[in-house]
């Protein structure tokens, strides 16, 4: 699978649905390897990319 897609929207708002049925939202910081990083209200979160489900925009 490439990653590549979610290159293009690094610094949008977004909310994630892992395979576990998890649901994060926040900004796309950075994609490394395998990895997102998302900020979340006063934290941030790193979710394995082999792993998530579903990620939707958010309108800025």
């Amino acid at each position: 699978m490439s990653y590549n897609v979610f290159y293009r929207h690094v610094g949008k708002q977004c909310k994630v649905t892992t395979m576990l049925g998890e649901k994060v939202s926040g900004k796309l910081l950075t994609i490394e390897d395998n990895w997102m990083e998302l900020q979340t209200s006063g934290t941030s979160e790193f979710l394995n990319i082999k792993y998530i489900e579903r990620v939707k925009l958010m309108a800025d």
